[in-house]
Order: structure tokens, then sequence, then C-alpha cells
């Protein structure tokens, strides 16, 4: 991962309780790193007597207490830095955006919808079983924007690529028990993780300004049902792209079933639904 790639959205980052907890992990971090112990580099005479062992003794202990002097202001520079950063990116942070230029509303854009898009992502990997926590990823772009990765670039394409395979067997699994249920009825993927099956083709598109009226039937895979919505209607032009997708795939009198993992469908799940698990959603349209 390269700096530059995430550098734009560094600055929300920042307003993020866990950043916080991340800044403070680098300082310790940096502290143990700086802690010498030079106790065991001074030389023993092999047979001292007993006032050269006194003095002996008394050396090390000053060495120690320059070094301990050393370290402090080591620790006390890096820290300082570390502080000057923060605080550069803080203000960076509390300037206000000039809209007028469209390179900054570009990039805070950018910002904003990468990191959405990385939460979303995790939340993702998530239901394939896969942990992630938000205060450790957070850390990882701060690191990475730093240059001061604490794993190997091997390690990270390692960790990645056992991600993949995961999310790819998963995929598969998920595909296979909808094929199953679909039969032999033809299936498309509209979005990632839903698929869409036209049980019957309606006639006529709607406008604009047309009210979309449908019945929803929600199951779960085994063909418990969840929920019955009657005589449900939104406004074609306010409806959200999904499903404006199935309303063009109907049309009007027909009816179209969706079938995916929960968290891909629903904006809330549904009481005693879990993310991973399939369900089908079908609408009948007036």
């Amino acid at each position: 991962m390269k700096g530059n790639k995430i550098s734009f959205f560094l600055l929300l980052l920042f307003s993020l309780p866990s950043f916080t907890g991340a800044a403070e992990h680098q300082v310790d971090f940096l502290s143990d790193i700086l802690k010498l112990d030079i106790s065991d580099s001074v030389a023993q005479p092999s047979s001292p007597p007993p006032v050269q062992k006194k003095q002996r003794e008394k050396t090390p202990k000053k060495q120690k207490k320059t070094a301990d002097i050393t370290d402090k202001s080591k620790k006390g520079t890096e820290l300082s830095e570390l502080t000057a950063q923060i605080t550069a990116l803080r203000q960076q942070n509390d300037k206000p955006l000039d809209k007028k230029k469209p390179g900054e509303m570009l990039s805070y854009s950018l910002g904003t919808y990468y990191l959405q898009k990385a939460m979303m992502d995790s939340k993702e990997l998530e239901i394939n079983g896969l942990q992630i926590s938000e205060k450790t990823l957070t850390q990882g772009f701060n690191d990475a924007s730093n240059k001061k990765l604490k794993l190997s670039e091997k390690e990270i394409s390692d960790a990645l690529s056992s991600v993949n395979r995961t999310v790819q067997r998963n995929t598969r699994k998920t595909e296979s028990l909808l094929r199953e249920k679909i039969g032999n009825k033809h299936y498309r993927k509209i979005q990632p993780g839903v698929y869409l099956v036209v049980n019957e083709k309606g006639k006529g598109k709607y406008a604009d300004t047309d009210a979309v009226r449908f019945n929803m039937f929600e199951k779960k895979l085994d063909g418990t049902p969840v929920k019955n919505t009657m005589n449900a209607s939104v406004l074609y032009k306010k409806a959200d792209p999904l499903m404006r997708k199935l309303v063009n795939a109907g049309l009007k009198g027909g009816r179209v079933t969706i079938y995916g993992k929960a968290l891909y469908i629903y904006k809330v799940l549904p009481k005693d639904i879990s993310g991973d698990e399939i369900v089908s959603i079908t609408f009948s349209f007036k």
C-alpha cells in the first residue's frame, strides 16, 4: 500500500475516536524501541580487588544515568515530531473548504467516498467470517501514510490473498445455494451479492411522475416468511437505484424476485436475520 493512495482521506480519519488510540499506540511503540539497557555491555575484571569492585559497580550506574537522559531526550524529540504532525493535520482539517476550487471539491468528495467504501468493505468481510477491527484499520491507514508499516510487504500480500480466497469460496457457496433454489430460471447479478429473477414480465414502463404500487413478500431461503408488505407505493423518480432496477425489469403488472445475503439487501436488518443469511424478496407490481 502506498502512502499517497490513502493520504487524501487522512483528514477524516483524525476525526474518528479510534485515531487517538492509534496515535497513543505509536508513542508507546517508540518508547519500547528507545528503551536502552547497557548493563551487560560493561566489561568486568576477572578478579577485582574489593575497592576496585565498588568503583566498577558505580560506573555502570553513571553510564545508565547518562543513557536514561539520552533516552528521554530521544523520546521527547520523537514525541514532539509526532505531536507537530498531528497538530498540522488537525489545523488542515479545521481549514474551511474552498468550494470554488474544483480540485478541493473533488478531493473532499473522494475522501468521504473512499472512507465510506472502506467501512462498507470491512462489513462485507465480517459477514464472510473475517474479524475486522476499526481501530486497527485506522492504524493501518496512519502507518501507511507515515511509511512506518508494522508488517512486511509479503505479510500484507499474504493476508490479502487469504481474504480473497475466503470471499471467493463463500461467493461460490452462495451462488450454488441460489442455483439450487432458483432451478432452471434465468438469473442475473444486479449488484454485488444480489441476484434478480424475473418471474413474470409485465407491460408498460413507469414515468418519473408515476407512483409504483406493489406487494412485497420477504422470505428466508428455506421459505420461512419474514414479512409481507401489501399495497406499498413509491414515486418512481424518488425510488433508490436498486428499486428502479427491479421496476424496469418487471414493468407494470410484472413480478420479480431478488435473492442475496441480507446485508446486501437491507439497510436495516430485520429481527432474527443475520447479515450472511440468504433471503428472497418478491415484488408484485400493479
